[in-house]
């Protein structure tokens, strides 16, 4: 309030080096700043990436080899960075550097190309006219699909897995595997690495068997998905990375991680304070009206005994759904629909009478 929000600006400009790999940059640079932002009433500002890049000599001392392996890797890390960027409304992302001999550049000081460079052209090249949808959830956290559709209702994956930054700093390079991605309908799918390489398919059902890589592929879809692991999609989870104040909260357990789409590692949780009284609340404001009648509620341990889902009508809370007696850490809960642009889940009492903290890794809405 003494500073940025008083000069006039009409953004931030970030480097978000030190994070290793470009997917923690969201969850642990870009939401904290919105958070901030949005508590101090300046919704709007927007946040420009004005300097990223990763060097090979960094990515050797996570684990990868000197040579075409971390070329290959640095690739992949621009690949990653545009799409966590394209996912997180970063409206300009700056690439460093251009050219560069010592392990920078997308191509050589003579100009000639980098496996960057492939990278760079087959991004753009498939996901031209297109925009970020939504993220889809495989059961390990490490993996990452990401949905675009453009104007006509056309839908493209990124399909790509991560380093497990629990490991430590020499052994923190991927594992490729292989996952099962729903694409909506059995058929034939050209799968095409960051090089442009197209690679076709077959399933025979709704989930296409894939080796993921640190590297991203893209999957053309033959139509639009419209059911993704019981959510419909068209509705599926509008609080996905949506604004949350709450009651409490304790050290960094935050109250924005119930919408960050971390489902399972304990540092991303929204943790109360422990000892306070009842109720403690989340309010997700969803930014415009939206349609609703599902609540997911992913608990770290089951807290929750006493609750209710409410909604906003433009001037006070109304309630869509009481609970009581819950004994459940997954609680799915439907209720005939509303219109609201914000929703609060209210605690009225926990399992512990002296006053357990709730742990909460997400809401679903």
């Amino acid at each position: 309030n003494q500073g940025i929000l008083t000069s006039g600006a009409d953004g931030i400009s970030v480097h978000p080096y030190g994070f290793r790999f470009p997917e923690p940059v969201n969850a642990e640079g870009y939401r904290i700043i919105r958070q901030r932002l949005d508590n101090a009433g300046y919704t709007n500002m927007i946040i420009l990436v004005s300097e990223v890049g990763y060097v090979e000599s960094w990515l050797n001392s996570r684990g990868y080899v000197v040579g075409p392996e971390t070329e290959l890797a640095q690739a992949w890390c621009f690949a990653r960075q545009q799409l966590i960027d394209s996912a997180s409304d970063i409206k300009v992302s700056n690439w460093y550097d251009f050219t560069d001999n010592t392990g920078w550049g997308i191509v050589y000081d003579d100009l000639s190309e980098r496996n960057t460079y492939a990278a760079a052209q087959t991004l753009t090249t498939q996901l031209a006219g297109y925009a970020f949808k939504r993220q889809i959830h495989l059961t390990n956290e490490l993996d990452y699909v990401y949905l675009y559709e453009n104007a006509t209702g056309s839908q493209i994956l990124a399909v790509w897995t991560t380093p497990d930054r629990n490991l430590a700093l020499a052994s923190q390079r991927h594992v490729d595997h292989t996952v099962s991605v729903p694409v909506g309908v059995a058929g034939t799918y050209n799968v095409v690495d960051i090089t442009n390489k197209v690679t076709p398919i077959v399933t025979g059902t709704e989930y296409l068997d894939l080796t993921i890589t640190g590297g991203p592929q893209y999957i053309p879809l033959s139509r639009p998905l419209k059911t993704i692991r019981n959510f419909s999609y068209e509705n599926s989870n509008v609080a996905f990375r949506k604004p949350v104040k709450n009651s409490s909260e304790w050290q960094s357990y935050e109250g924005f991680n119930v919408t960050d789409g971390i489902f399972s590692n304990n540092l991303f949780r929204w943790v109360t304070l422990n000892g306070e009284t009842y109720p403690q609340w989340a309010i997700i404001d969803l930014r415009e009206p939206h349609m609703i009648d599902e609540v997911h509620i992913h608990q770290h341990e089951e807290r929750i005994d006493d609750f209710t889902i409410e909604a906003w009508n433009g001037t006070s809370w109304y309630t869509v759904y009481s609970g009581t007696g819950n004994t459940d850490k997954e609680i799915e809960i439907t209720f005939t629909p509303v219109i609201t642009s914000k929703v609060r889940l209210n605690v009225t009492a926990g399992n512990d009478s002296t006053g357990y903290a709730l742990k909460i890794f997400e809401i679903q809405v």
